[in-house]
């Protein structure tokens, strides 16, 4: 799902670096947990800590302790017994070791609580947020924030994505042009898509010897959910 997502990769490293909290927003399957994934393995003299499914305020401070527990030796019954004052300042201590990047995925949209919050941490931390684009969401608070928008994916980096991938599975010559043709034209660049469909075939080969069976393999709803995933990139 990083295929054609260089310049997105360098801003956020930089923003990393330099310390700029960031928005990363875009709808379902752009490829904004990949994103954050792959800036979290990355090697940066900032440790670098990757919480998801950031949803409440428990949730999110749990998901940064746990994943920093290594050096830190926190049990699961202590976190869970630990007022949520309790965890933030576990968290803020996080601070006073090293220079420390927060990246929180799937963070629920702002509440009074949530707001304050992510407050505190940024004067300590720098923060790398990812929430879908939705009405709202981020704009009474992260207007402050340096904006990333993820969205479809250029056509060239799709192709080549997708002609790989069927390559790796045994198509040649014009049956990956045709194929390739198909899934383009059923994904409209959406990297969520183009992921489920490419797993979808490899789990099911048989049906890759020409793009007629590869269009039954759509119509005869074996991928039928990605038909009803709305379509967000109109041509």
């Amino acid at each position: 799902m990083l295929f054609g997502r260089d310049r997105e990769i360098n801003k956020l490293v930089r923003n990393r670096e330099q310390g700029i909290h960031t928005l990363v927003f875009g709808i379902e399957g752009t490829g904004k947990s990949a994103l954050l994934q792959e800036l979290a393995s990355r090697p940066s003299s900032i440790a670098t800590i990757y919480a998801r499914d950031c949803g409440s305020r428990r949730n999110l401070l749990e998901g940064t302790l746990k994943r920093a527990s290594s050096a830190r030796q926190i049990s699961p019954t202590a976190l869970r017994e630990s007022l949520i004052k309790d965890l933030r300042n576990d968290v803020v201590k996080l601070s006073q070791q090293q220079s420390v990047c927060l990246l929180l995925d799937h963070l629920a949209p702002l509440r009074h609580r949530m707001q304050r919050l992510l407050e505190i941490l940024e004067e300590h931390f720098t923060l790398i947020c990812a929430v879908r684009a939705m009405p709202g969401t981020y704009s009474l608070y992260y207007w402050k924030f340096d904006r990333l928008e993820v969205g479809a994916l250029p056509d060239s980096a799709a192709r080549s994505w997708i002609e790989t991938e069927l390559a790796l599975l045994g198509c040649k010559g014009s049956l990956v042009r045709s194929i390739g043709d198909e899934v383009q034209r059923l994904c409209r660049g959406n990297p969520g898509l183009i992921a489920d469909t490419l797993k979808a075939m490899r789990a099911g080969t048989v049906l890759l010897d020409d793009p007629i069976r590869v269009s039954r393999y759509f119509i005869d709803g074996r991928l039928s959910h990605l038909k009803n995933r709305r379509a967000p990139f109109g041509r």
